[in-house]
């Protein structure tokens, strides 16, 4: 079995056990957001897995929908969290702007559909375990796979790095995700590539900056209210702050990324084993990534 076998029936063992804590309570946010973590990485490396593994595609179709369907579950979780601790801070209407957005909770899914789920976890590990790709095949379609996936990443990070808006964010968001959980997916991740531990520390603060616009616009959503005018315009100054620092914090890591990109192929084709890239010059990007790494400040 393969290493990234191993890895794939990781994720679906990760994603089976945080599936059967959600179906034993709707409400633990802990365990909703470990399967949505799980299934997403599933999802992205979704036709790598299919091509080396033989897994159906409509078993990542099906996880897909999953994602979309407890998107909202996990927002309303974010909101609470985040309004929570910014009451415990703020006590100018804090607690009326938190009552107003508590009415609005997404439906948990039920245990019949998490039942479904584990269905089509089961049937996928079972098609990992039962594939005999050989390493070779494998290696290849993990390049190609990273090959596009950085190629789109550096082009959008280009894109956010000139018009810092919330589209960009998002874009950088996602692809930063789909690079990482393919990256883990492999032995040995191609040089020039940054390290999945680079690619999480800028994935975490980006995320954060996203869910403040998240919790911005359920907040700017509530309508004209004289009781939470106040109290509502309070909070979104301390969301944008918030972001604000997350954005810088998120910077200081992919301009290294930016910089190092300069200096490589456009393609990753030179750096199959069959080819002989000539060494870097200079200096290389290993102590970008290092420090790239660093944890974000809270």
């Amino acid at each position: 079995m393969t290493g990234a076998q191993l890895v794939v029936l990781g994720w679906i063992d990760g994603a089976d056990k945080a599936a059967c804590r959600a179906r034993r309570d709707p409400l633990d946010a802990h365990a909703l957001h470990r399967f949505r973590i799980n299934a997403r990485r599933l999802v992205v490396c979704g036709k790598v897995i299919e091509k080396s593994c033989g897994v159906p595609a409509k078993l990542r179709k099906r996880l897909r929908r999953a994602l979309r369907l407890t998107g909202a579950c996990r927002d309303a979780h974010v909101r609470a969290l985040w309004l929570n601790n910014y009451s415990r801070r703020s006590r100018n209407g804090a607690m009326a702007l938190a009552k107003a957005l508590s009415r609005e909770v997404a439906p948990a899914p039920g245990r019949r559909w998490w039942r479904k789920i584990d269905g089509t976890l089961q049937t996928m590990r079972r098609a990992v375990e039962a594939s005999s790709l050989s390493k070779a095949e494998l290696r290849e379609a993990q390049r190609q796979a990273a090959d596009k996936k950085w190629r789109r990443f550096t082009r959008r990070l280009r894109r956010l790095d000139t018009v810092c808006d919330q589209a960009a964010l998002h874009a950088v968001r996602i692809s930063v995700k789909r690079l990482r959980y393919l990256l883990e997916t492999m032995e040995e991740v191609p040089r020039g590539l940054p390290t999945p531990a680079t690619l999480r520390g800028l994935q975490a603060a980006l995320g954060d900056a996203h869910d403040r616009d998240v919790i911005a616009a359920a907040i700017a959503a509530l309508g004209p209210s004289a009781e939470l005018r106040s109290p509502a315009r309070q909070a979104l100054r301390q969301l944008k702050r918030e972001k604000n620092d997350r954005l810088s914090c998120a910077k200081s890591l992919w301009r290294p990324l930016l910089g190092a990109q300069e200096k490589k192929p456009r393609r990753l084709q030179g750096l199959t084993a069959s080819s002989s890239p000539r060494p870097p010059s200079g200096r290389s990007a290993r102590p970008c990534a290092s420090r790239a790494s660093s944890p974000c400040p809270s």
